[in-house]
């Protein structure tokens, strides 16, 4: 007896296709979001691919060292714009405006006169 031979659509073998495609794109796809997540929390692209490669390599002790210098830098930008913002608070405390008369702006005079922002 003679079998007749297999005959498989165009649609079930595209439909197998994509299959396959997605599961190959699935580590990609990990990727970009692993990518797009570091960029939201202020990695630059040399760091990110730094942590890739330790993820690669299992190097977490190392991956967690970059990002603890990471918060270190956050942490002290942090406090730099607090500072700033206590300065340029205690600045605009100093203006007064008077109708009337042209008085000079504590503000301006200390800019103009690069005074030291309290650190």
């Amino acid at each position: 007896m003679m079998r007749q031979p297999l005959v498989v659509k165009g649609q079930a073998i595209r439909f197998h296709e994509r299959g396959a495609l997605r599961d190959q794109a699935q580590p990609y796809i990990a990727r970009a979001r692993f990518v797009r997540a570091a960029q939201r929390l202020g990695f630059t692209p040399e760091e990110i691919a730094r942590l890739l490669r330790f993820e690669e390599d299992g190097h977490c002790a190392e991956a967690r060292a970059l990002v603890e210098d990471k918060l270190a830098t956050i942490r002290g930008r942090n406090a730099d714009i607090g500072r700033m913002v206590e300065a340029i608070s205690r600045l605009v405390e100093q203006c007064e405006v008077r109708r009337g008369a042209v008085v000079s702006c504590p503000l301006i005079e200390a800019l103009i006169a690069g005074e030291r922002v309290p650190e």
